[in-house]
């Protein structure tokens, strides 16, 4: 796969994983046989974060992979994350929305404007992709006509954020 990738470097591949310590295992090897440093600059490397236990544990392995653009997909998020500003420096990208679909969980906006707010402060940046079909502010189930919750246009203002990060060709 990752040859694949390296023979197409006019295209940028996003790898997601929820196993970030077998893709660190595998990037490792694959760089070993290609003598090579790090990733190229087209690949990026990501693990899914669905609450705080889970970001502690998948983002130790995701740090260590030599590579220019790393990224959590905070979806679907589950709980509030809290005080994430002490891993933020391990990633160059943050995706984060509700879950969707029959008997999804809820996702409350609150929990995604800390998320917003804390990545602005050091610059990473972040892409909004939904509120989640049950989303709440306020404690309060917060109404959307998308049933998904992914209306950019019904999200609060200050969330209609879908920025992607700057990746210098080599």
């Amino acid at each position: 796969m990752l040859d694949g990738m390296f023979a197409a470097p006019l295209q940028t591949f996003q790898i997601l994983t929820k196993h970030p310590e077998i893709m660190f295992s595998s990037v490792a090897e694959w760089l070993d046989s290609q003598e090579l440093d790090k990733l190229p600059s087209n690949i990026w490397v990501g693990t899914s974060i669905e609450n705080s236990r889970i970001l502690e544990e998948r983002s130790q392995f995701l740090a260590q992979i030599p590579v220019d653009i790393r990224f959590w997909s905070v979806e679907p998020l589950l709980e509030d994350l809290g005080d994430i500003s002490p891993y933020l420096n391990q990633v160059q990208w943050l995706i984060c929305g509700g879950e969707s679909g029959p008997g999804s969980r809820p996702c409350h906006i609150e929990w995604l404007e800390s998320i917003i707010q804390q990545c602005h402060v050091v610059k990473t940046p972040v892409f909004m992709k939904q509120l989640g079909a049950n989303a709440f502010f306020d404690q309060q189930r917060f109404k959307t006509r998308d049933k998904k919750g992914g209306d950019i246009e019904e999200f609060p203002q200050h969330l209609q954020v879908r920025e992607f990060p700057f990746s210098v060709p080599e």
